[in-house]
């Protein structure tokens, strides 16, 4: 991973591990309106899914963050990304026990304060 003058830093629960994080443009990141693209599948490890997401820019289509994460079953798994002063992307899933479905959360923080909050649950067809 190359870092050009960038801040990352990532908070993660028990049970999760992140493997990958590309850079993060944080100027780009605080003047933008962040959109997310979920992808969650089955890791090869029994009860882990591996959960790629990629934060753009609705504006300029610009790639502002692509987390990449291991969520154990009936565990939440979460990730911020960004800086305190200025805007974090805080984005949790939780895969439900069965594997059925998972419900992740998508937060825009700017100076500390929640701008907007989305929250969805998909069902995992074939997991």
């Amino acid at each position: 991973m190359k870092i050009n003058s960038l801040l990352a830093s990532v908070a993660l629960l028990a049970c999760t591990t992140t493997f990958a994080q590309e850079r993060l443009d944080l100027a780009a990141c605080n003047a933008s309106k962040p959109a997310a693209s979920v992808n969650i599948s089955p890791s090869t490890k029994a009860g882990e899914y591996v959960v790629k997401a990629v934060f753009t820019d609705l504006i300029t289509s610009a790639v502002l963050a692509r987390p990449i994460m291991i969520a154990a079953a009936g565990k939440p798994a979460r990730i911020e990304i960004g800086s305190e002063s200025g805007t974090v992307i805080r984005f949790t899933v939780e895969v439900s026990l069965d594997g059925r479905n998972a419900t992740y959360v998508s937060e825009i923080l700017k100076a500390g304060k929640i701008d907007s909050s989305h929250s969805i649950t998909l069902s995992l067809v074939g997991a």
